[in-house]
């Protein structure tokens, strides 16, 4: 695979995955504009860091004369990156978490007792975000010790 045909299926990636982001955004009702915005600039992010990870997965399969012996950006792989990538969808959506506890308070609800809704909390955010990267590696651990052919 030629360097130029490696960029651009990077890039496509990148693309595919931000036009699949942004559908998720086209099934949540009642987002105003700077959450959307908020939201799509998480995407841009990640659609980058899918197609960076895409390219040096490449870069390291299909070239010759890339250094195997030394590599330095092997953390950068799809297969090293997933798990975070996968975090960082869900980070994405916390714009949107953000705007519908503001707007699905229910009229029980005691904002003196509680002053926001348990599943916007920081501890329910960060502990889910933990969570699918300590899954991901441990899923990526199990693959790699029953297929121990996987680099």
């Amino acid at each position: 695979m030629k360097e130029n045909q490696r960029v651009a299926f990077s890039f496509a990636t990148a693309c595919l995955s931000f036009c699949c982001l942004n559908l998720i955004l086209l099934f949540t009702p009642n987002l105003d504009l700077a959450t959307v915005a908020r939201t799509m600039a998480f995407f841009l992010w990640l659609a980058v860091m899918v197609g960076s990870s895409v390219f040096f997965q490449l870069e390291y399969l299909f070239d010759t004369s890339y250094s195997k012996e030394w590599d330095v950006l092997y953390f950068l792989r799809i297969q090293n990156t997933w798990p975070f990538l996968i975090a960082a969808l869900w980070m994405s959506v916390w714009p949107t978490l953000d705007h519908w506890a503001e707007m699905k308070i229910p009229s029980f609800y005691d904002p003196k007792l509680w002053p926001k809704v348990w599943w916007n909390e920081w501890y329910v955010r960060w502990g889910i975000w933990l969570g699918l990267i300590a899954t991901g590696f441990g899923a990526k651990s199990f693959w790699q010790n029953r297929h121990s052919t996987w680099p």
